[in-house]
């Protein structure tokens, strides 16, 4: 145990020893006092730096136990316990391993994947997520939910005359547009090219979804520069309405679709809706 405990104090990563029973902290490596900065003899109580650490614990570290990705002092660690016996005594050894920097590099990985490179915007990965859980929402609690599907008329053209650089920058300004014509909470969402998707949640009216296309359709009135040009970007949007047009994500995307096609046979830069 001699060897153990010259480990314990030499460490590289923060430990600690708790009193099996209290979960009162009884010692502390070097490496822990520089992290927390703790004097024991006024604050020695586990919980407040790992709150994970519970009765359920003594249960789990009859053998090495780990928790992951636990967020403590500003920092995301690895946390490992082990019950230890000590002069007849029980203890729990904690040892934290810094992992913040692959916690980082993992969440920066899925908002890459969930997110679309060019406005920032969710993608339709997201949406599928998104939408599954409001659905059991508004499903329980009796409520309406709003899709708009929204398709910028004419974009290609940007494209062709100017360039695939400033197609980008015109999706990002237009996205902008969009978000102010939101309610707060509103979800919008880049399908690809130049295609979006909003979605409205607890719908005392259904009308209001008509109200937020055409706060949309009024932003959008407001001209652009693109390469030294003021231009105007306008938009077809056809509505669903969930679960009158359907129970399931494709089935109101697909309704809303075929409404928005509608829109653009009235002459573009209007909503259709058919309820």
């Amino acid at each position: 145990m001699k060897s153990d405990m010259f480990f314990f104090y030499q460490g590289f990563h923060p430990m600690f020893i708790v009193d099996y029973n209290s979960y009162n902290i009884v010692d502390i490596n070097e490496k822990a006092k520089g992290l927390f900065n703790m004097d024991l003899s006024k604050d020695n109580k586990i919980e407040k730096l790992i709150p994970d650490i519970n009765e359920n614990i003594r249960n789990k570290i009859e053998t090495d136990y780990i928790l992951r990705n636990r967020f403590v002092f500003h920092s995301w660690f690895d946390i490992y316990l082990r019950r230890i016996n000590l002069k007849n005594k029980d203890y729990i050894w904690i040892q934290l391993i810094d992992v913040s920097t692959y916690k980082i590099k993992e969440e920066e990985a899925n908002y890459i994947a969930y997110h679309d490179t060019v406005t920032n915007l969710p993608n339709r990965r997201y949406v599928d997520h998104y939408v599954n859980g409001i659905f059991n929402n508004a499903m329980a609690e009796n409520k309406n939910i709003g899709f708009m599907f929204i398709d910028l008329d004419n974009f290609k053209s940007i494209n062709d005359k100017y360039g695939h650089m400033a197609g980008d920058q015109a999706l990002k300004i237009v996205s902008n547009h969009i978000k102010r014509a939101l309610r707060k909470g509103d979800l919008i969402a880049r399908f690809g090219g130049d295609e979006f998707l909003v979605v409205l949640e607890d719908l005392p009216k259904t009308e209001i979804v008509n109200f937020v296309a055409e706060r949309i359709i009024e932003e959008l009135q407001r001209p652009i520069i693109l390469k030294g040009k003021k231009m105007n970007i306008t938009c077809s949007i056809g509505i669903g309405i969930f679960p009158k047009d359907g129970n399931d994500m494709e089935s109101i995307i697909n309704h809303a679709d075929k409404a928005m096609y509608e829109a653009k046979k009235l002459g573009k830069n209007t909503y259709k809706k058919d309820y």
